[in-house]
């Protein structure tokens, strides 16, 4: 299955922008308090650098996994509580959108 993971037809991000290659993983963690920190390992994207209370992201294209349930493509998702580490996974390519606040 090839998915077209192009940037070109999205509107403009409201944060990071991540293009996933097929089986890539993207990880992040909202840390306690309000500082999110971006954590890495082999053969993930990493989101560094994010700091707020809520994090939010959104599937804008392909498929993806959070934790093995499948998300909805434009739908909005919020972390609003800190001390969790997520994790993104997609067998065929994505584009995700990741930011500040919700």
């Amino acid at each position: 299955m090839v998915v077209d993971i192009s940037t070109d037809d999205l509107p403009p991000s409201r944060g990071e922008r991540h293009v996933l290659q097929p089986r890539e993983e993207l990880r992040f963690e909202v840390a306690f308090g309000s500082a999110g920190s971006g954590g890495s390992s082999s053969n993930t994207a990493t989101a560094a650098g994010v700091s707020s209370d809520v994090i939010s992201f959104c599937l804008q294209k392909g498929s993806c996994e959070l934790y093995g349930c499948e998300l909805a493509v434009n739908k909005v998702y919020a972390i609003p509580q800190g001390g969790i580490k997520v994790a993104l996974f997609t067998w065929h390519g994505c584009v995700v959108d990741l930011w500040e606040g919700g």
